[in-house]
């Protein structure tokens, strides 16, 4: 069952702002999620906290919520818990400080679920004033992306994002150098691509003609879809050259797509490879799919030395704008079904020149982006930039 937990969050002046929670969108009605049961969640608190925060910003939502039930724990196998909890708190501290820079009275609706509500078919349809986590790329479906982060889980804290970058770069510098001195390894002029295969789900799959929607990944179309369809080019000679494979994931993920043996004791090893070990191994690094339409790992990938290989999806983080207006081409744009890998990594080999410069702007654009500086503009902005509410019934002039 899909689910979508929305807020209304009202911004007002002198860093005011109510957050009220709303009946979640979703297919089929569940009491596990109805108000009542809501209400009597731990960490939902019938009244206002007015003296409780520096800023006067009421939290009227359980953060711990999951998003399959509601209940206060994380399921087991739902991944969903933390994710939840450290976007949403992001997100508020953000806008919070988008309150403090004076941003005008104004309503949106924050999403802080990881599959956008109008993805498909199965709560909301066309355009959406949502913030969430990506924005919809189909036609006639825009959302409106808010920065994603994780601190501590998938991120650094912005108390010390600054330094590791810095810190980061120096250390490609010192790898760049030690590989071209005499004895040095240069990276190979292979792609890489680590990650876990943990739902059998996928938005990506020929998005563009068929808009997104939920498809399942079966033993019947797995060499076509989500992350599993790197598995058709490593299973020919040129694909083999070209790609340094491996899948993690849930035990027995292979077993229930049927995947043949072969295919799967030639992937190569090690099974994990370190971030910092795929940047000084390869020239080239794959970013694909991961739940719900789009990878969280894409920001990274740009801020490395390597030349990125990007499949074609269809939610895109807030960052992906600036990729998109940036004067000159930051990386190279996979199909949906990720069947050009092999033509991609060739086009690169043979075009050393063009692949130095596209990840020396693919540094610069996202440097630039993800800087706590960058953020925090884009944030005030797009909070300044949104429709004024009236300040009584919060609903449009």
């Amino acid at each position: 069952m899909h689910m979508h937990m929305h807020m209304h969050v009202h911004m007002h002046m002198h860093m005011h702002m109510h957050m009220h929670m709303h009946m979640p969108c979703m297919c089929v009605y569940s009491k596990a999620c109805s108000q009542d049961v809501r209400r009597r969640t731990p960490g939902i608190f019938p009244g206002y906290w007015f003296d409780f925060f520096p800023s006067t910003l009421e939290w009227h939502w359980a953060a711990g919520l999951n998003m399959s039930d509601c209940s206060p724990a994380v399921v087991p196998g739902d991944w969903n818990g933390p994710f939840t909890r450290l976007r949403l708190l992001s997100a508020l501290r953000m806008l919070e400080e988008a309150a403090r820079h004076g941003a005008a009275d104004t309503e949106l609706v924050l999403c802080a679920n990881e599959v956008l509500p109008n993805a498909g078919d199965w709560c909301l349809q066309g355009e959406q004033p949502i913030f969430g986590p990506t924005r919809n790329e189909e036609r006639g479906h825009a959302t409106i992306a808010m920065p994603h982060w994780m601190p501590r889980l998938r991120d650094y804290d912005f108390s010390v994002w600054e330094e590791v970058r810095a810190a980061s770069e120096a250390e490609h510098r010192r790898d760049a150098k030690a590989a071209a001195a005499p004895g040095g390894v240069p990276p190979a002029a292979r792609a890489v691509f680590r990650g876990g295969v943990y739902r059998l789900a996928t938005y990506s799959s020929d998005w563009r003609r068929q808009g997104t929607r939920r498809t399942a990944i079966t033993k019947n179309n797995y060499v076509t879809v989500g992350r599993t369809a790197l598995l058709r080019s490593r299973d020919t000679a040129a694909g083999r050259d070209a790609l340094d494979l491996n899948l993690d994931g849930f035990r027995g993920w292979a077993d229930a797509l049927r995947v043949n043996d072969l295919t799967m004791s030639r992937l190569d090893e090690p099974k994990l490879l370190s971030m910092v070990n795929q940047t000084r191994s390869f020239r080239y690094i794959v970013n694909a799919e991961g739940h719900g339409g789009w990878a969280d790992r894409l920001y990274q990938l740009l801020l490395s030395p390597q030349l990125v290989l990007a499949q074609d999806l269809p939610f895109r983080l807030w960052y992906e704008g600036v990729l998109a207006v940036w004067p000159g081409r930051t990386h190279l744009l996979l199909h949906s079904s990720l069947a050009n890998i092999t033509e991609a990594v060739r086009w690169a080999r043979s075009h050393p020149a063009e692949v130095s410069a596209m990840v020396a702007h693919a540094n610069a654009a996202t440097n630039l982006a993800t800087s706590v500086a960058g953020i925090r503009y884009y944030v005030q902005a797009r909070a300044a930039s949104h429709l004024p509410t009236s300040p009584r019934t919060g609903s449009q002039p």
